[in-house]
């Protein structure tokens, strides 16, 4: 590339103060909000949908880390793909794999809670 890191930063990279401070604010709150979850899930955890709400969130709240706290940094300090090339696809990939796992939980949730109502619980045992 023609262009240093720092030079992509200041060239194209805009800062965005407001939305990225809220961008972090709001992901520490909703970190800050789990933890209550995250105790009642580890301590029930002798039924299967228990265990799998504890790993949904913490799947969640690692989606949650890529989605508003790092993403709240790169926005404040103005990155673009250029100036960050690692950093920037890693927040990618954590965000979308967080998404399409939270997303695969969410459906095995519904199959046991069928399962358990059905009086089939013998398949997640």
């Amino acid at each position: 590339s023609s262009h240093t890191s720092e030079e992509w930063a200041q060239l194209f990279g805009t800062r965005q103060l407001a939305l990225g401070s809220w961008s972090i604010i709001f992901g520490m709150v909703c970190l800050f909000l789990y933890i209550p979850a995250v105790v009642v899930f580890t301590r029930e955890r002798k039924l299967s949908c228990y265990k799998m709400m504890l790993f949904h969130a913490v799947v969640d709240m690692c989606g949650l880390f890529a989605n508003s706290i790092l993403f709240g940094i790169l926005m404040l300090t103005g990155s673009v793909y250029c100036s960050d090339p690692i950093i920037n696809p890693a927040t990618a990939v954590i965000a979308n794999t967080s998404w399409l796992v939270s997303s695969i939980t969410c459906i095995l949730l519904v199959i046991n809670r069928i399962c358990e109502l059905t009086d089939r619980t013998y398949v997640f045992k």
